[in-house]
């Protein structure tokens, strides 16, 4: 398990940074035809933002991978120390749970959109092809906090965490 969840980072990771590259790629273009040609090139705003959307639901398998979601602590010295392991263990599974059922209502997000043959404004292809990474970025989180629950000696401490 531990190799799998090393591989979906690596990958997650990979996929991500080639994402935001072509964000980067896609406004220096814009920025150059604006300023050689006069002109923006069509769509491709729009194309970067929907990149930047897709990074972001990337993004939280990524932070979930690393233990690095915010959340508050104000509330972790109100119960013994000695439950942390059970809480924790519990938030985890509470927390794979929600981002498994938030998948399966983008799962059918996505098929409604495909159903009804719904485009892209501007850029005119199918909404669902841009809306695959939804279910993916909930469903990628629920296995990695389904298995942080199944396996606590998987999920890395937490930063600024008491041991």
């Amino acid at each position: 398990m531990a190799n799998f969840l090393r591989l979906l980072f690596k990958f997650e990771s990979i996929l991500a940074s080639t994402c935001y590259a072509c964000v980067a790629l896609a406004l220096m273009l814009d920025v150059a035809s604006r300023e050689l040609l006069n002109h923006s090139i069509y769509g491709i705003q729009r194309i970067a933002v929907f990149m930047v959307i897709a990074t972001s639901y990337m993004g939280m398998g990524l932070a979930a991978g690393q233990n690095k979601h915010l959340r508050p602590r104000f509330a972790d010295q109100w119960l013994p120390l000695a439950w942390r392991p059970a809480i924790a263990r519990t938030s985890d599974l509470v927390s794979a749970l929600l981002f498994l059922a938030m998948g399966i209502v983008c799962v059918e997000l996505v098929y409604t959109t495909y159903q009804w043959q719904d485009q892209a404004s501007m850029i005119k292809i199918p909404l669902w092809t841009i809306q695959w990474v939804m279910p993916y970025g909930f469903f990628s989180t629920a296995i990695r906090y389904g298995a942080f629950a199944l396996r606590p000696d998987l999920k890395p401490q937490e930063a600024g965490a008491e041991a």
